[in-house]
């Protein structure tokens, strides 16, 4: 099997995560139909989240894998940026099954979550020249890129190096509140608390309601939005 791609870089490449938590729970045993092995299901679902992974790039996850190709290829895409569903996922199979197949991807995904936040709490990914982000980024072609200050850019600008999204920060914030379900450390709590301030502060508030403007943010983004006109 064939696959492209580079090493993953961090925006804290110095970060030590807390550590994951060993698993627990008690085995129960009953009889069901063979054609019901829930279980089963199961480790079948941890195989497809774990196994086709980079181990050279922290694990991060081959998002396009092609096994009709000849020979099968796995391909490092802008779409990986979708691992952190898969952190939010993987927790939960591993309770339901007590599968520890691959169970070095959790290390990895832990170490990877703590080195990814940025100085303001945000989730950040890498937008260097070489990385896949941006050498496959037709999705997002000239999308714009919100900067400190209140300046605004295009992913096309070679100076963009990290970039979050508010909606994959609320993923991380969920995945990471699994995690404190099942080991309350004030570290991971404290990463939870600033990411949820973080991204309160961003919320554009008009009247009774919020959002987020559509882009990409960098680290310690403004999000200064023209007031709309009077009537």
């Amino acid at each position: 099997m064939s696959c492209e791609g580079t090493r993953r870089r961090f925006i804290a490449p110095d970060a030590r995560p807390s550590g994951v938590a060993p698993y627990e729970g008690r085995w129960e045993t009953a009889m069901v139909p063979d054609t019901f092995d829930l279980s089963r299901m199961i480790e079948l679902a941890v195989n497809g989240l774990t196994g086709p992974t980079d181990p050279d790039a922290a694990h991060e996850i081959y998002f396009w894998v092609n096994l009709f190709h000849e020979p099968p290829v796995m391909t490092h895409d802008f779409s990986d940026w979708c691992q952190p569903k898969f952190y939010e996922s993987l927790p939960l199979l591993r309770h339901a099954s007590g599968s520890t197949l691959n169970a070095e991807v959790d290390e990895s995904w832990d170490r990877t979550i703590a080195q990814s936040i940025g100085p303001d709490g945000m989730y950040y990914f890498p937008f260097q020249p070489d990385s896949w982000y941006r050498l496959n980024c037709a999705s997002l072609t000239d999308a714009r890129v919100f900067r400190p200050g209140g300046a605004l850019t295009s992913s096309l600008d070679p100076s963009v190096e990290w970039f979050t999204s508010p909606s994959m920060c609320g993923r991380v914030v969920s995945a990471l509140t699994i995690g404190l379900l099942r080991d309350p450390a004030p570290q991971k709590r404290r990463v939870i608390e600033r990411m949820i301030s973080r991204m309160s502060g961003l919320a554009v508030r008009r009247d009774d309601y919020a959002f987020y403007p559509v882009g990409l943010y960098e680290p310690n983004a403004d999000l200064h939005i023209a007031e709309p006109d009077s009537p």
